[in-house]
């Protein structure tokens, strides 16, 4: 089955969630893996477009369109191309994969192209420092404390920190 990408949610350098259609105009989301030298792998669970519109609406988080999978899917993405590429059936445990609960990607709402570059623009200071400037920045904005903690790795507890401070 070829997948092709429909919309990125989360991108740092490469897409890390994104939602894709297949030949016959099925929904899937894909979730990153792991990555190779030669591909970028990823977790593709088929979705109806009542639960992708609740995805992208808050109203469904990422963890749970993966935790009772029906049949699943592994992707290789060539990161050069943007052709549509093979995807296969697998039974793999996805479970180390999968993000903490209530990790949401609400295009509509939480996350938009601006508020990922803020992140990728603080994050290549490199330092904690900058890292933890960004993020109570971020607060200060009002991003959620989730998708901050899901894109710089700061503990919650540590955030929750910044946001008193």
């Amino acid at each position: 089955m070829k997948l092709k990408t429909r919309t990125i949610y989360i991108n740092y350098d490469f897409p890390i969630v994104f939602s894709a259609t297949n030949e016959k105009g099925n929904y899937f989301i894909c979730l990153f893996t792991n990555e190779t030298d030669t591909y970028l792998r990823y977790f593709c669970q088929e979705v109806s477009s009542f639960i992708l519109a609740d995805l992208e609406d808050n109203r469904k988080d990422i963890r749970s369109i993966f935790e009772n999978p029906g049949k699943l899917y592994s992707l290789c993405l060539n990161a050069q191309s943007e052709e549509p590429v093979e995807a296969v059936e697998t039974t793999e445990d996805i479970t180390p994969f999968l993000p903490e609960k209530d990790l949401f990607i609400g295009i509509h709402e939480r996350v938009t192209p601006q508020t990922i570059k803020y992140f990728q623009d603080g994050l290549l200071e490199g330092e904690m420092n900058g890292i933890k400037k960004t993020a109570k920045n971020a607060l200060a904005k009002g991003i959620p404390i989730e998708l901050i903690h899901d894109i710089t790795g700061l503990e919650i507890e540590t955030i929750r920190q910044l946001a008193a401070s």
